[in-house]
Order: structure tokens, then sequence, then C-alpha cells
């Protein structure tokens, strides 16, 4: 099993400190953070045997019940 997420609200922070006289060149990414989607994976060695693409976090209790009802069955 694995569990994969990423933020599709990114961008690149193109201002900042730096003292007098030098020229910022290094630019941060950042992330709003406002949309997360998780993707629920359970492998075999032929291929992906069953996936869970969802928006939000999930839990303990969210990860049990996708592996009772989904894995279990």
């Amino acid at each position: 099993m694995d569990k994969l997420s990423i933020n599709l609200k990114t961008g690149v922070r193109k201002t900042g400190w730096t003292p007098f006289g030098i020229i910022l060149i290094l630019y941060t990414p950042y992330n709003w953070g406002k949309i997360r989607l998780n993707i629920l994976a359970a492998y075999i060695v032929n291929g992906i045997l069953v996936a869970l693409v969802y928006k939000g976090l999930i839990n303990g209790e969210g990860f049990e019940f996708w592996v009772a009802n989904t894995l279990l069955l």
C-alpha cells in the first residue's frame, strides 16, 4: 500500500529580502494549501490492485475503513 498527496495551488515567491546591494536569485516555492488530492493505492506484482483518489485529508479511521471495505472484500 502507498499514499501519495499533492497540492494543486502552488507557486513561486518572486520577492524576498536580501542585504543591500545583493540581487535575489533564489526563488522559493510556496503552497496555498487550498486543494489537496490524496491517492491510496494497493500494489501487487502485476500492477495496481485498487486505488482511491479523493480530495482532502485522511485520518486513521478513514484509512482503516478503506482497508476493510476495499482490500479485505
